[in-house]
């Protein structure tokens, strides 16, 4: 039958045993951390979408309402 390592306080099996859950504590944390800034990321990127979808429709209604200043000054030419 194979020997147990010594896993008793102070021993150097415990003392990797401590390191080793400190590692994978701190892997954890990380990884919620990296989720967390992509779940932001994503968000950021779908507001910045929807901004830019608002400028360019603004900027067609701009155009459209220059369009019709431009015809009603026309109009107002050939008028007088």
């Amino acid at each position: 039958m194979p020997e147990r390592a010594d896993v008793t306080e102070g021993s150097p099996v415990k003392a990797y045993l401590d390191i080793d859950e400190i590692i994978r504590d701190e892997i954890g944390e990380i990884s919620r951390k990296k989720l967390d800034l992509e779940a932001r990321r994503t968000r950021t990127e779908k507001e910045a979408q929807e901004r830019n979808a608002q400028i360019l429709e603004l900027e067609r209604q701009a155009a459209r309402l220059e369009q019709k200043k431009l015809s009603a000054d026309l109009e107002e030419k050939q008028i007088l």
